[in-house]
C-alpha cells in the first residue's frame, strides 16, 4: 500500500507546470519543451502507478490464497481480513491510477494550450510587423516636417505644424491599438484586428497627404 501512496504523492507534487504569471503573458519555445517533458513524466508516473498497484494487489491475493490453503482449518477471521485488505488494495490502486491519469490529461492539455498560444503569438507578431513599421515611418516623417518647419514662418509654418499634430495623433492611436492587441491573450489577438486595421488606414492616408 505504501508504494501506491508514494507514487500518488509524487505525481501530485510534480504535476504543476510553470508557464508564467498570467494567462496573457507570452510563452516561449522553452515553455513548450517543458510542457512536453511534463507529459512524458506524467505518462511514466502513470505506468509506475499501474505496476505498483498490480504488485500490491498480487501480494494481497497471495496472502489471501495462503490463508485458504492452510493444511489445518483456516482462520476465517484472518481470511476475511486478507480479503478485505485485497479489496482495499484494489480500491487504492484504482484511485492512484485515476489520479495519475488525470494529471497526465492535464499535462497534455497544458502542452497543447502552450503550443497553440506560441503559434498564435507568431501569427500576431507577423501581422503587427507592418503596423509597427508604419509607426516608425510616421516618426521619421514627423522629424522631417519639424526640420522643415524650423525654416519657415507665418502661414506656411502653421500649416506644417498642423500636419505634424495630425500625424502625431494618428501615430499614437496606431501604437495604442498595437499595445492593446499585445496585452490580450495571444489566442485572442484577432479580436483587435479590426481596430488596428482602421488605425493603419487612417495613418497611411495621413502619411500620403504629407509627402
Amino acid at each position: 500500500m505504501s508504494r501506491i501512496i508514494r507514487v500518488t504523492m509524487y505525481g501530485i507534487c510534480s504535476s504543476a507546470i510553470a508557464v508564467g504569471s498570467g494567462c496573457n503573458q507570452d510563452v516561449t519555445r522553452e515553455d513548450l519543451s517543458d510542457a512536453r517533458n511534463e507529459v512524458i513524466e506524467e505518462r511514466q508516473e502513470t505506468q509506475v502507478a499501474r505496476q505498483d498497484a498490480q504488485e500490491e494487489i498480487n501480494e494481497e491475493r497471495n496472502e489471501t490464497e495462503a490463508e485458504r490453503q492452510k493444511v489445518m482449518r483456516p482462520n476465517f477471521d484472518e481470511l476475511n481480513e486478507e480479503q478485505r485488505e485485497t479489496q482495499e488494495a484494489r480500491e487504492e490502486a484504482n484511485e492512484a491510477i485515476a489520479e495519475e491519469e488525470q494529471e497526465t490529461r492535464e499535462a497534455e492539455q497544458e502542452a497543447n494550450r502552450i503550443e497553440a498560444k506560441l503559434k498564435a503569438q507568431q501569427s500576431r507578431d507577423a501581422y503587427l510587423k507592418q503596423a509597427q513599421a508604419q509607426v516608425h515611418e510616421a516618426e521619421l516623417r514627423i522629424e522631417a516636417l519639424e526640420e522643415k518647419a524650423d525654416g519657415l514662418d507665418g502661414a506656411e509654418k502653421d500649416a506644417i505644424e498642423v500636419q505634424i499634430e495630425e500625424l502625431h495623433t494618428h501615430q499614437e492611436r496606431l501604437q495604442d491599438e498595437i499595445d492593446d492587441m499585445k496585452s490580450l491573450d495571444a489566442l485572442k489577438w484577432q479580436s483587435k484586428q479590426a481596430e488596428v486595421e482602421t488605425a493603419k488606414q487612417v495613418l497611411a492616408k495621413e502619411l500620403a497627404e504629407t509627402k
